[in-house]
């Protein structure tokens, strides 16, 4: 049986549109690949660059500075609603989520979206004011289906982070758990 020309130039061109689709594929994936595990953080900062807090939630509105001391146990203050030294362990575990944690994933959002995810009135906001003055805002609005995960807004981009519930714990609290135990 022998093929005719047409045919074999058919199944060059196949080969060929085959082998450029596979390479693209490829790029693709490890450009995809790269992306995912180089995920960065939900800011850019470091613990050592945050000088202040400040958080708002639906009960109440807490104000947090950093002071110059060498004690590590009184390095937090807090300013508002009283002022007298914050319990360490609760700034701590909050501003190491802030710096430490890469969110699971993100996708575009739109104003009318807001209300879906609950960050048209969050559940918290998160102001945190670094050394150099400047301010970056954290909105953590409704759980995710699972309840495992919180859909959050970064600096008020057009973005939806998904991060851990671990948030919610960390600035859910009473009052006299932000402050230190005497």
């Amino acid at each position: 049986m022998r093929l005719q020309r047409s045919t074999w130039s058919l199944v060059l061109t196949a080969c060929l549109l085959g082998g450029v689709v596979y390479l693209l594929e490829t790029q693709r994936q490890t450009k995809i690949g790269e992306i995912q595990s180089t995920a960065k953080s939900l800011f850019n900062f470091s613990l050592e660059e945050i000088d202040g807090l400040r958080i708002k939630t639906e009960k109440t509105s807490l104000v947090f500075e950093k002071r110059d001391t060498l004690s590590e146990s009184q390095q937090w203050q807090m300013k508002q609603p009283e002022t007298q030294p914050a319990n360490t362990a609760a700034i701590s575990f909050l501003t190491d989520l802030l710096v430490n944690n890469k969110p699971e994933r993100s996708f575009p959002l739109s104003l009318e979206q807001l209300a879906d995810y609950g960050l048209d009135q969050p559940i918290a906001t998160i102001e945190v004011q670094l050394k150099n003055h400047q301010i970056h805002e954290l909105k953590l609005g409704k759980p995710d289906l699972e309840g495992r995960s919180l859909y959050a807004q970064v600096d008020n981009l057009p973005l939806v982070y998904i991060v851990p519930i671990e948030f919610q714990y960390a600035v859910d609290r009473e009052l006299k758990e932000w402050k230190e135990s005497p």
